[in-house]
């Protein structure tokens, strides 16, 4: 049996212990562990959730809360429905080891296979990481900080997005249709970026303005929303 140690972001407070049976390599009984405490609903709060085999994770539906997942890969995890609330992806936490060395952390990094569908960010700092072509679709992020993160080709549709900072962020070919992205900052100059024709874009724009008139809660058809933004779109670009 080994005895997995989740060490807390903040000084005096006790670790979180699991028992794990019959896994020896300790990344991956960490992984475990944390799969674990995520499939009896447990909010893992204010850990430091390093040294993870996160690759093929299951945290689907997890609670975090104020965790920092210093130089975590979730290559290929399941982030399903899962919510991250005030936590540090950005690779700021500090990892030290026996020798007492201070490792500097690098940003989570996605990739193609990362499902993050459903997921809600919310107050999260995702400085430098790296979402490139993972599936965010209706994902909610709320208040994140994505400045220099790379959303390149990412599969976004349907997500929300409020009040999110993007300075020097990267959205080549992100796959945006039928996203709420105003709350982008300077969304105007990220649109360009986005994948699809100048008719689509247009559309994402129409689209943008209906919600913004009427708000979410007042649109009882949403495809029928997206309709009225198409036609809008394609009076707009045939009379340019």
């Amino acid at each position: 049996m080994l005895t997995v140690r989740f060490e807390s972001t903040f000084p005096g407070i006790q670790p979180l212990t699991v028992d794990v049976e019959g896994v020896e390599d300790e990344r991956i009984a960490r992984a475990v562990a944390l799969e674990s405490l995520v499939k009896t609903r447990t909010t893992i709060a204010h850990r430091r959730l390093d040294n993870i085999e996160f690759v093929g994770a299951d945290l689907s539906g997890g609670s975090f809360h104020g965790c920092a997942f210093p130089s975590a890969q979730f290559h290929g995890a399941n982030l399903r429905n899962a919510c991250f609330d005030e936590c540090d992806f950005s690779g700021g936490a500090i990892r030290v080891d026996s020798d007492q060395q201070a490792d500097a952390a690098r940003p989570a990094d996605f990739d193609s296979e990362s499902d993050l569908t459903g997921a809600r960010l919310m107050s999260c700092n995702c400085q430098g990481v790296r979402f490139s072509r993972a599936c965010l679709e209706g994902a909610e992020f709320n208040g994140v900080n994505l400045r220099c993160a790379d959303l390149s080709e990412v599969r976004a549709e349907g997500a929300k997005f409020y009040r999110c900072r993007t300075g020097a962020s990267d959205w080549r070919d992100a796959d945006m249709r039928w996203s709420l992205c105003e709350g982008l900052e300077n969304v105007g100059h990220l649109l360009p970026q986005f994948a699809g024709n100048e008719t689509e874009r247009a559309a994402l724009v129409q689209y943008q303005a209906l919600f913004r008139q009427i708000g979410s809660a007042g649109v009882p058809n949403p495809d029928a929303a997206k309709a009225l933004a198409i036609a809008a779109a394609e009076r707009a670009t045939t009379t340019q």
